[in-house]
């Protein structure tokens, strides 16, 4: 009994906390921790190794009929289909990021945050090459589809490196 009670005493006071994010616990001097004061906020809808867009491209669609095409590109060599989401393009935007087609397997394409000014939302893009020495030999075209917030803004992309 007295060994239970010992395990039990020392598993609690073993128990840890989790700060979170705040300005004291944030490295000032590494750049890759700043966040831009005017964020805006985006919803990944769909990414992954295959979209069937061959070149490197970005689409903004602020229609049904621009989405329907870029999901008849994703789901043509695909069983079983993605559905296509529902979206009310009175409140949102797609933005769709290709890659183009890459000749093995590892890389990716993604939004590394989003800012915001009074004229312009400035979408910044990460794509990422494999790592190491070995990646899987197959022909590949990055992607990802994500939505934000309707706006009469211009929309910048700049590539983050």
């Amino acid at each position: 009994m007295k060994t239970f009670i010992l395990a039990l005493f020392i598993i609690a006071s073993c128990s840890t906390t989790n700060k979170g994010l705040n300005s004291s616990n944030m490295n000032d001097n590494n750049e890759n921790n700043t966040i831009a004061q005017n964020t805006t906020n985006y919803e990944i809808i769909s990414e992954g190794p295959i979209s069937g867009v061959n070149d490197a491209q970005i689409r903004v669609v602020k229609e049904k009929e621009g989405l329907k095409e870029i999901y008849e590109y994703l789901n043509e060599n695909r069983s079983p289909s993605l559905l296509m989401p529902n979206i009310d393009f009175d409140e949102d935007i797609i933005v769709a990021l290709f890659m183009g087609e890459k000749n093995y397997g590892g890389f990716k394409i993604s939004v590394d945050h989003i800012e915001e000014n009074a004229k312009e939302i400035i979408i910044h893009v990460k794509e990422t090459a494999p790592s190491g020495k070995f990646a899987t030999m197959v022909i590949t075209q990055p992607y990802c589809i994500f939505k934000i917030k309707q706006t009469a803004k211009e929309i910048v992309f700049k590539k983050v490196n």
